[in-house]
């Protein structure tokens, strides 16, 4: 992370992000992934292997159009379309970002209500993986605890 003189700052307005931006990696190993700017983050300005996507808050929530780009079936045609034009180095332009095509409930309170949901499933979603990496882990003490015992002739 760096820090900018506000004159610095200044000239760099065209790459700076405001909370709620889609961040969209465009080039590289980590093309399509995408995040959403957080509150806490911000004023920050992004490289220029990062598209900011601004939606506008009365068609498109910035939400869904997160959950939209990292769903496996948008991911592929980004990275698809980031193979396109036989370039050795995977690379989103403007013109292909600007034409990609997204599935798009007709209102913003559908999104939103979609958006409520898979929250919820990607919720439940982490608390199984953090039950389920606990329960690994207990195993693991287990076994250890009894090749422990059974090496000591205790067993």
């Amino acid at each position: 992370m760096a820090f900018l003189a506000q004159r610095e700052a200044a000239q760099l307005d065209s790459v700076t992000v405001k909370p709620s931006d889609v961040l969209l990696n465009i080039t590289g190993a980590s093309i399509a992934r995408c995040c959403i700017v957080p509150e806490e983050m911000t004023p920050a300005r992004v490289s220029q292997h990062v598209s900011i996507i601004r939606p506008s808050s009365e068609e498109l929530d910035p939400n869904f159009l997160h959950y939209q780009l990292i769903a496996e079936s948008c991911k592929e045609r980004l990275l698809s379309a980031g193979e396109d034009g036989g370039s050795t180095r995977q690379a989103l332009t403007k013109a292909k970002i600007e034409a990609f095509a997204i599935v798009l409930p007709q209102t913003v309170e559908e999104q939103r209500s979609v958006v409520l949901k898979v929250g919820k499933i990607a919720d439940s979603i982490a608390r199984f993986e953090s039950i389920y990496a606990r329960k690994l882990a207990a195993l693991d003490e287990l076994k250890k605890s009894l090749l422990h015992e059974a090496f000591n002739g205790r067993l």
